[in-house]
Formats: structure tokens, sequence, C-alpha cells
């Protein structure tokens, strides 16, 4: 007997709006005081698809003491395809032609970026949309706890933290006061400095961060009387959440006494004997080494080499990179903790000023050969040296090294004789063949 089995494939879609949210928040208030018109507020996509409506209607049909209006905050859930968005709001006075207006504008990803938030006005109707997403670092980017957190054009009101050992969301402004810079009605910006939150200062690892923001005097109704006076019923706030983002917080990198480094040039040219001493102000912790990387300066710096510095090996606050040859450098550094094997540095790294390790004059020699004027006599040989860094040395056959000023005339015996030239750092003329 056969025996048929069938598989059922689950298929889970992914949420794009919460890889990279650019939600906003409306709020619509779309009542005067005697609620005698028509207001509508609706917001389009890029591709002129309706994805928010809300709308309040007047009609004679209504008791005029009774009419029923609104004040409301919503939260629109969009994302980066959503973008350029068309706002929209009308206005209509019902009994007289006194007002009869529609504005809409486009909302675009650098207003959302930049202005973080938009109001229109019709009549006596009115609506703002605000930015309302939080941008995660890219890539999740490291961030040194020493280094500032910004963040600027959202409509939050409060910034919060998640403790990384109870998992509680604690208030910055209560364990940070000093962290929020700019308090406005409609817009605070962040900017925080990781350490100076207690619980953080000695703390490495993920860091989650959101916002809310809490609108007050939301209602559901209006009533109103004949002569014009009205009153809100059942008024209420409402408070709103962002997404939570998330750094990874590295050490504290040290600074540099001396910023661009002193620099050792190569004592031969065309050879990779440079050294960059780089001399800190501060030492790292035991549980901590330096990562370097060394780039060549360029408009877009070009990778060169990587390296991994224990503590053991910084001496007196020092560390010195061997082994370079001639070029525009910078060197991007950062802490990290000895379990982090990541070879390059993120954006939270120091980077240095451009310098410069510089190849000495091109050292060379020649010789001149005088033959001897009859036989048996001895012959002489001028050496002629540059370059380099004098003295200059000369071997003849295998006698000891001897210091002279070029030019200078030696005898030798007839026959063959071996020349070697250097100067007083040992380089020798590598145009010449053994």
């Amino acid at each position: 007997m056969k025996k048929i089995i069938t598989f059922f494939l689950l298929c889970l879609a992914v949420n794009s709006y919460s890889q990279k949210p650019k939600n906003i928040l409306l709020e619509y208030n779309p009542q005067s005081a005697f609620l005698q018109f028509v207001s509508a507020v609706k917001i389009f996509n890029k591709n002129n698809v309706l994805i928010y409506e809300d709308g309040y209607a007047h009609y004679n049909s209504f008791p005029y003491n009774n009419a029923i209006g609104k004040k409301t905050a919503t939260l629109i859930i969009l994302n980066d395809s959503d973008y350029p968005l068309k706002f929209y709001l009308r206005g209509q006075t019902l009994y007289t032609n006194n007002c009869n207006e529609d504005k809409d504008i486009a909302f675009t990803l650098e207003k959302y970026n930049s202005l973080g938030t938009e109001s229109l006005f019709a009549c006596t109707a009115s609506a703002d949309i605000a930015a309302f997403s939080l941008d995660n670092p890219e890539t999740n980017d490291n961030i040194s706890s020493c280094d500032v957190i910004s963040i600027k054009n959202k409509k939050i009101t409060t910034y919060y933290y998640k403790h990384p050992i109870s998992g509680e969301w604690i208030d910055i402004y209560a364990a940070a006061p000093n962290a929020i810079i700019s308090n406005t009605i409609t817009t605070n910006d962040l900017s925080l400095k990781i350490n100076e939150i207690p619980d953080l200062k000695d703390y490495y690892g993920p860091l989650f961060i959101k916002g809310s923001y809490t609108v007050d005097g939301l209602y559901d109704s209006f009533v109103t009387t004949q002569e014009g006076d009205a009153a809100p019923i059942n008024v209420y706030s409402k408070t709103f959440e962002t997404n939570i983002i998330t750094y990874n917080i590295i050490p504290c990198s040290p600074v540099l006494e001396h910023d661009p480094p002193l620099v050792s040039n190569p004592s031969c040219t065309n050879t990779a004997t440079g050294s960059i001493p780089l001399k800190f102000k501060s030492d790292i912790k035991d549980d901590e080494q330096l990562l370097l990387n060394l780039f060549i300066n360029a408009t877009t710096p070009q990778f060169l080499d990587s390296k991994f510095v224990p503590k053991s090996a910084i001496i007196n606050k020092e560390y010195t990179w061997t082994n370079i040859g001639a070029g525009n450098y910078i060197i991007k550094y950062q802490a990290q903790k000895t379990t982090d094997n990541t070879e390059r540095v993120n954006s939270s790294a120091v980077t240095t000023e451009a310098f410069s390790i510089v190849d000495p004059p091109l050292f060379s020699f020649s010789t001149t050969e005088i033959q001897p004027e009859c036989n048996g006599a001895k012959g002489k040989i001028t050496i002629t040296a540059s370059g380099g860094t004098p003295p200059y040395y000369y071997y003849l056959n295998n006698d000891p090294k001897i210091e002279f000023t070029s030019p200078k005339i030696i005898d030798v015996n007839a026959g063959d004789n071996y020349i070697k030239v250097v100067d007083s750092k040992g380089c020798i003329d590598n145009t010449k063949k053994d």
C-alpha cells in the first residue's frame, strides 16, 4: 500500500517597517468653536494610494447644539518606499461661502529627516505630521562610551534607555538631565554622552534606546450652544512609543599626546624602516586592547594594514608601529575588549591628522679608475658618493671600512679590486650589481 505524505510550506512575510521604519505621527484638529464646516485629512503614498483618511461632516440634519467632532492623534506605519507622501487637508464652511480651502504639500524623505514636522491649515481645520521613527545606526555600528549619541528633528518628549541588567526602561531625563540640550514644544533633540549615565559608565555591549511622545487635549466629541460656547467631551491624553534602536557600546579610546604623530623616517630609500611612535595621555584597561588601522591618506582613505596591540605592548603609554615605508598616512584606532577580534575599525574610531614618512635622499656612488703609469706601480680609484646620510664609508676588498669625504682618491694594487660603499645608516646603492 502506498502512503501519500503531503508537506505544507509556511511562508512568513518579513515586515519591512520593523527593519527601516519611517513612521509619522498625525495630529488632526478638525473643529472650530462654531462647528459650521466640513473638514477632512488624507495622506497618499508616492504611488498615490490612500494610506490614511479621517474627516468630519456637519449637516443640517444634525442638531446644532449637539454636533459631534473629535480631535485625534494617530501613528501611521510607513517605510522609505512610501515616500514622498502627499499630505492633504480640506476645510469648508457649510452655511456661508467665507471659507472653502484645499491645501496639500509633498512630504519627502528630505523633509522627514531635516524638518521633522509639517503643518497644514485650511479654514479653521489644522493637521500636523511629524517624523516618529528613530534611525538605527548603519549596520548597528559601534560607538565609544565617550562619544555622543545625537537624535534630531523628532517629535519626542521623552527618551529611554534599557538598563543592561534589570531590563527596565529608564527615563534619560531623570538619569542624565543634561543630556537633553534642546527642548521646544514640538521637538526634543537628544545629545547624550553615554558615560554620563551612571548605569553605563563602565558598560560595554548593546544599548537599546527608544522615545515617546504624549499628545494632550484630545477629545471624542464637542458640544456647543447657539451662542457659540463650546466644550470638548471626554478629554484625554495618548502616549506613543517609537521603534527601538541599538548601539553597540565599546570602550573609550585614549587620546594622543601628539597629533599628527611624530614619526621616524626610513634609514634608507625604498625600505620599510620608518616607524610611528604613538604616545597616549592615558592607559587602556586590563581587559582591553587597541585596534590600529593604517590608511594611505586620500579622498577615500586606502586601507593598508591592521594591528592588535595588547596592553602589555604599550610601555609608558606608548606604542611604536614599525616597518613602515615612505608615504602620506592616517591612522584610525579604537580601544576594544580583548575578546573582540574585529580587524577593521568603525565609525567610533579616533582618526589622526595626516602625517608623512619621508625617504632620505637616494644614496648612490660611482668609481673612476686611474691606471698605473708604469709596470709595478699602483693604480688609483676615485670614489664619489651622494645622497643618503653622510658620513660615507668604503670597503676595499677584505679591509675594514674607512670613513671618507666625497670625492675620495685611494691607491689600489694592480689586478681585481672590490669596492663597497655605504652611508652612515648602512644604506647601499641598490642600482649597483654585486
